[in-house]
């Protein structure tokens, strides 16, 4: 077994981390301390301004089956707080300020499905599958539900759980859940393509995107009118717009570390 400080990678490439799953004689189930150690990394590398990507993916033939359902595991996972540390990793990585993505290397279980959706971005490997057995096991699938039924929707959502059926690749890729479907050789270059287009964007802009899209998907029509105009207002203002109006206007592409902004 891996020792515990090495059951969660962090490799730094430029402006891109990369946080791999490191449990792979498990499958890369996730135990009490690897998920303290993802929610670590987000908050390390969130907070850092030299990283403005951040790519989640797991070591060997799985990217995540789920929570460790051994006895020891369940003790740390379940803890006193009733899944509230499981929610805490997924909200954690759903909400993080910074672009995310999630590479997709193999079959995804349970909370693996979850991790999934918690990425902006999800490139995934065509021999890949998504499965939420836990109906199987007697288990509600009740804390992955949170951040898969927004963008899976509720038939889906509904149809997958209750049977606990096998995905393919494929077949999500047909629902919209997939930025690329893609085969082993061609990850790299497709991350590679992805960071390119992430490094056009603002920092600060593409942190407020998110902000905005999350409201805006959770709140009322004249909630949003409200929302949208406030920032618009105070983004279209700000230095990051100053500078890449300027670039336009130089018909140049903005480097934006020439920008001193806070991400």
């Amino acid at each position: 077994m891996s020792d515990a400080k090495d059951l969660v990678l962090e490799v730094v490439e430029g402006d891109l981390v990369k946080i791999i799953l490191n449990r792979s004689n498990r499958g890369n189930s996730i135990n009490g301390e690897m998920m303290n150690q993802l929610i670590s990394l987000i908050d390390k590398y969130e907070n850092d301004e030299k990283i403005r990507i951040i790519l989640l993916t797991g070591n060997g033939k799985f990217f995540c089956t789920g929570m460790d359902l051994s006895n020891a595991s369940q003790s740390q996972i379940k803890g006193k707080s009733g899944g509230g540390d499981s929610l805490l990793m997924f909200e954690r990585i759903r909400s993080c300020k910074k672009p995310t993505i999630a590479v997709v290397n193999g079959p995804a279980i349970g909370g693996g499905v979850g991790l999934f959706f918690c990425c902006d971005f999800r490139i995934v490997v065509r021999d890949s599958w998504f499965q939420m057995p836990e109906v199987m096991r007697g288990i509600v699938p009740a804390l992955i539900s949170a951040v898969i039924t927004p963008s899976l929707g509720h038939f889906a959502t509904k149809q997958f759980m209750l049977t606990g059926e096998k995905v393919s690749a494929n077949r999500m890729n047909e629902l919209g859940m997939i930025s690329r479907l893609v085969t082993k050789e061609e990850v790299n270059g497709t991350v590679e393509e992805y960071c390119k287009m992430l490094r056009l964007g603002g920092p600060n802009t593409q942190k407020e995107i998110k902000k905005l899209v999350d409201f805006v998907h959770s709140h009322s029509h004249a909630e949003n009118v409200e929302e949208t105009r406030r920032i618009f207002k105070q983004t279209v203002q700000s230095e990051e717009a100053a500078f890449g109006i300027q670039a336009f206007l130089s018909k140049e592409s903005p480097d934006w570390t020439k920008l001193k902004s806070k991400l």
